[in-house]
């Protein structure tokens, strides 16, 4: 395992990513775990929306990492297709691993290379349990 995969909880040592290049490695590692399962290279599925050019690419990092924290579940249009999929919450992630997943589908499928802190992503988690 790559050492900054292993948060080594049971120490108390989360181990973030120190540069946004090791973030993106790590989000292109989770993504083909966690993701590609239903949104393939990007391209999505009759269920699963194709990620390229996805409006929520568009908007800010935090709301990605809410999507992925909470799931979605509804109607989706995109390019006139409809879609009526179940994104199951991904919340068994790490604030770390979400961060990096954040980034790295950013960068792939939205041209955005902005970066996404743990913290942020422990405020989000934090706000959703309210």
């Amino acid at each position: 395992m790559l050492p900054w995969l292993c948060s080594c909880p049971e120490q108390g040592r989360p181990v973030p990513p120190a540069k946004l290049t090791e973030q993106l490695a790590q989000g292109k590692i989770l993504y083909e775990q966690s993701c590609a399962q239903c949104h393939y290279d990007g391209a999505g599925n009759p269920v699963a929306p194709d990620l390229r050019g996805s409006s929520v690419l568009a908007e800010p990092p935090q709301a990605l990492a809410r999507i992925i924290l909470d799931g979605r579940q509804g109607v989706s249009m995109k390019d006139g297709k409809k879609l009526n999929g179940i994104m199951p919450p991904q919340a068994y992630l790490r604030d770390e691993e979400i961060a990096a997943v954040v980034v790295y589908v950013r960068e792939a499928f939205g041209d955005r290379r902005d970066a996404l802190s743990p913290a942020a992503v422990a405020e989000i988690r934090a706000g959703l349990k309210d």
